[in-house]
């Protein structure tokens, strides 16, 4: 479950990185911290607006964590350090109501960083 390619964890670190700077992560991470704006502005009557609306929700909140999940490769699957840092982030990521960009582009940073390292050593 451990990742042993330093190639394909540098790329997936510095994807995850630059995708922090994306005005994609930037709208989907809008989105994912007022679901209960979604729910209002939103509402479909009906299992196939139930549905409709599940789809959508979905597709956002995979658009703004996607990156951070991938990184789970990179670090190993089954990497409980990597996935409590992970969690810990994107819980302050979406919970944060100040400077909600600094922790992104920090993280961003961060990430890109962290790729360079894995390949430098």
């Amino acid at each position: 479950m451990e990742n042993t390619n330093t190639l394909l964890a540098t790329v997936i670190l510095i994807i995850a990185g630059i995708y922090q700077f994306t005005t994609l992560k930037k709208s989907c991470l809008a989105h994912c911290r007022s679901p209960f704006s979604f729910l209002l502005n939103s509402w479909e009557n009906g299992k196939q607006g139930a549905f409709n609306m599940g789809i959508i929700h979905a597709s956002r909140c995979l658009g703004c964590c996607w990156a951070q999940m991938l990184i789970m490769f990179a670090l190993g699957v089954m990497n409980i350090a990597g996935i409590i840092l992970i969690t810990v982030f994107i819980l302050l990521e979406k919970s944060l109501p100040v400077n909600e960009l600094l922790i992104s582009k920090l993280a961003g940073v961060l990430l890109c960083m962290l790729g360079v390292l894995v390949i430098l050593l």
